[in-house]
């Protein structure tokens, strides 16, 4: 944001004034009750919409925008140029068709979990109900349901490396680890006393088995191995809203990123940064990407509050800080083929609400745009198998569909009934096994689950790794 012209004047807060602002071409004039403040020029932007912002609180009524007779007709004109170039572009993506169509109002799942729970090669899916757990197969056959307390978070993973996937759990008042296969409990332990809102799985001692990570809501990291004996903890520590796992100095052990800090496996701190402005709470970590994203080394991407995106190399020093405001989430994946590396959409919260911006792997902006006001930096999604992923949204009607990375939605569903945004959560996941993303979407009652609307006919199709049992802020598309 850039400031045009200021002038310092006596306000009556007890009163209205009446503000115009007259644009033609490059000349921008001010006027304050009739009166004209100022006239510049400046042909930054030559299209876009209007808006107002104050600096302090305000009251503003009779909004009025209007333009000369030429300038809706040559709107139009542009609208029907991108409308047709939009059809264009459509016919190069196969078309949702709906695979499968699954009651689920029995369960009232509150969120979905995708993997292969019994063993015979098909995804399942493990339903999260506000006080229970149910394992069905994509066919609607349930492999097995039992009660819980209360709501449920889980990951689902092999973590005793014995061949069957297992489902990692917290509820209200213990931690568990459940059978794939027949949902009976493997280990089950007390949970610790602070308030948990994070599980995860990750390779931190370089063994065949995993270790089980629990965050805190605000403070406190605790870490099981794969029967729930405790291995370390910190309590204190402040740990932001989301943490990450990469093996960055190539051990064969992952470490783990946490309120501005970098841990071993054994908890032992290996760098901690400090931000560039202690002045805004530093420790806040809305969305963390951290991973390859350029073949060369590893990097961390970091949605830091106010401070904007913060990228870090291996060693925990800053190379770049972007203002984008507030960025709520992000994602990573291989949404340019034309360009090397993978690139990354954020999203904006506060002071650029629903704002999606696109940046290739050194932060360097290449697309913006506004889909809705939503929070959503848009799922990764292999929909065509060529490379080229697209960004899934299910945030609102306007938004829902798949965009590629100049923000049009090339991808729509069809009108069939299907759940609608106001109740809905969205998946992109590959279920039938061809490498290539179906989309779901769910809610309390039924489950539609589509996929393309012809098959692949490249050479070699793309299949990207997603480690979902690691990944809670911020997700990472792997070539």
């Amino acid at each position: 944001m850039r400031t045009l012209f200021r002038k310092d004047i006596d306000i009556d807060p007890d009163r209205y004034y009446e503000l115009e602002l007259h644009v033609k071409g490059d000349r921008i004039s001010g006027l304050l009750d009739g009166e004209e403040q100022f006239t510049i020029e400046d042909g930054t932007y030559t299209h876009g919409k209007v808006g107002i912002r104050t600096n302090a609180e305000s009251r503003f009524y009779g909004m009025t925008v209007w333009t000369d007779e030429d300038s809706p007709r040559g709107v139009e004109d542009v609208k029907r140029e991108r409308f047709l170039e939009l059809k264009k572009v459509r016919r190069r993506y196969p078309k949702p068709v709906l695979w499968r169509k699954i009651n689920v109002s029995r369960f009232k799942p509150k969120g979905l979990r995708f993997t292969d729970l019994d063993g015979d090669g098909r995804v399942d899916m493990l339903l999260l109900g506000s006080s229970s757990l149910s394992a069905l197969n994509v066919d609607g056959g349930v492999l097995w349901s039992r009660e819980e307390p209360s709501e449920v978070m889980t990951q689902l993973y092999d973590i005793d490396k014995d061949g069957s996937i297992e489902v990692v759990c917290i509820t209200e008042d213990s931690l568990t680890i459940l059978d794939g296969k027949e949902g009976k409990i493997k280990s089950r332990i007390n949970k610790p006393d602070e308030e948990i809102d994070s599980i995860y799985v990750a390779n931190l001692l370089g063994e065949d088995t995993r270790q089980v990570i629990v965050k805190g809501r605000k403070f406190g990291i605790w870490v099981y191995d794969h029967k729930l004996r405790p291995l370390w903890s910190i309590p204190e520590v402040e740990c932001g809203e989301h943490i990450a796992f990469h093996d960055l100095n190539g051990d064969g052990r992952e470490e783990i990123y946490i309120g501005y800090k970098l841990l071993d496996g054994y908890g032992n701190t290996i760098w901690e940064i400090e931000p560039p402005s202690m002045r805004i709470r530093p420790y806040i970590a809305n969305s963390i990407i951290m991973g390859d994203l350029d073949g060369t080394k590893p990097k961390l991407f970091i949605a830091s509050g106010y401070l904007g995106l913060l990228i870090l190399n291996e060693e925990g020093s800053i190379e770049r800080r972007i203002p984008l405001g507030y960025i709520s989430t992000m994602t990573a994946g291989k949404f340019r083929r034309d360009l090397p590396g993978l690139q990354v959409w954020t999203c904006g919260g506060w002071g650029a609400h629903g704002i999606r911006t696109l940046l290739d792997h050194k932060g360097n902006k290449l697309f913006e745009f506004e889909p809705d006001n939503n929070w959503g930096a848009g799922a990764p999604t292999n929909w065509t198998g060529d490379g080229e992923e697209l960004a899934f949204h299910a945030s609102s009607e306007d938004c829902m569909g798949l965009y590629d990375s100049f923000g049009r939605r090339v991808v729509e569903f069809p009108d069939d009934g299907h759940p609608c945004p106001s109740e809905t959560y969205g998946y992109a996941i590959d279920i039938i096994g061809d490498e290539r993303d179906e989309l779901i979407l769910a809610n309390e009652d039924e489950v539609y689950i589509y996929t393309q609307s012809e098959p692949f006919y490249g050479p070699k199709i793309y299949a990207p790794i997603r480690k979902w049992w690691q990944q809670s802020g911020g997700y990472l598309s792997i070539p």
